[in-house]
């Protein structure tokens, strides 16, 4: 099911062109999981039926209490950036992540801010994220599908050249993505009733209808279950978190073409509904 926050309360996506409102005392997407009530919703009943086009979508958890940030979870990924995982002072075995807050998220439609501090050097970046459904702690791969309330589209957009900084220092580079509106997310959750495993999601990336990025799930080095199983080992995850699981090459920075104002950035994750912002 394809459960998404609106104007008009909570809604699952119907069909391309309609979306139902559903009947429930639940207000945002985000505070139902954390109530635990996920299978409810998919089982609630319709209030209306409106056209897609008649409904603004925000993002599926209005406030995520984190993001935690896997970075260079694509061998190209990896190998566009020519960044050794030892700046990072982890394992290279082991998945390399950061920790944003949860004030950086922005929804479909809403403006990416270029920060006063950092406008020249800022990039996209489009990513699966795993949202989680309830608090999990040193769970083990087998178990980690179990903590997963759905998945959705991220722009995990990036401040270049403090996060090149930040990473030399051995400081916690996800800093560098945590500025207001740089976390574009939805619209969609897409729960796991609608998942085959293996995920062979594609990941594509334009920017003004130029395509930047195409990759696939497939290639990620560390799945999703071996990223939720590391990080519940490393402290506990906690319902409403966002894991974004990095993203495949192609980014802006190898090329030098970063986001400039009057820029629009589309992700598209497998056939669903475009996430697109505009850069100002």
């Amino acid at each position: 099911m394809k459960l998404m926050n609106t104007n008009y309360g909570i809604a699952r996506l119907a069909d391309e062109a309609m979306v139902e409102v559903l009947d429930t005392t639940h207000t945002e997407l985000g505070q139902a999981i954390k109530a635990g009530a996920l299978t409810m919703l998919c089982n609630a009943g319709v209030k209306t039926r409106l056209p897609v086009q008649d409904v603004t979508m925000l993002a599926p958890i209005a406030v995520p209490p984190r993001y935690f940030i896997v970075g260079l979870n694509y061998q190209a990924h990896a190998d566009e950036v020519k960044l050794p995982t030892s700046n990072l002072k982890q394992e290279p075995s082991q998945p390399i992540y950061g920790i944003a807050n949860g004030q950086s998220v922005s929804g479909p439609g809403q403006d990416i801010i270029l920060p006063d501090e950092y406008p020249d050097k800022v990039d996209y970046e489009g990513e699966v994220g795993i949202v989680i459904g309830k608090k999990c702690e040193n769970v083990s791969e087998q178990e980690a599908w179990a903590y997963v309330a759905g998945l959705t589209a991220v722009n995990d957009v990036s401040a270049r050249d403090i996060q090149r900084t930040l990473m030399q220092a051995g400081d916690n580079f996800a800093e560098a993505k945590a500025y207001p509106s740089f976390k574009p997310t939805g619209p969609v959750l897409v729960t796991t009733d609608e998942l085959v495993q293996p995920l062979e999601l594609s990941v594509k990336t334009f920017v003004n209808g130029e395509q930047r990025q195409d990759g696939n799930t497939r290639d990620m080095i560390h799945d999703v279950a071996k990223l939720i199983a590391y990080l519940s080992s490393q402290e506990p995850l906690l319902a409403g978190d966002i894991v974004c699981t990095g993203t495949p090459d192609g980014v802006g920075a190898p090329q030098g073409k970063f986001l400039k104002s009057g820029d629009v950035v589309e992700v598209q994750i497998g056939d669903w509904p475009v996430l697109k912002n505009s850069v100002v």
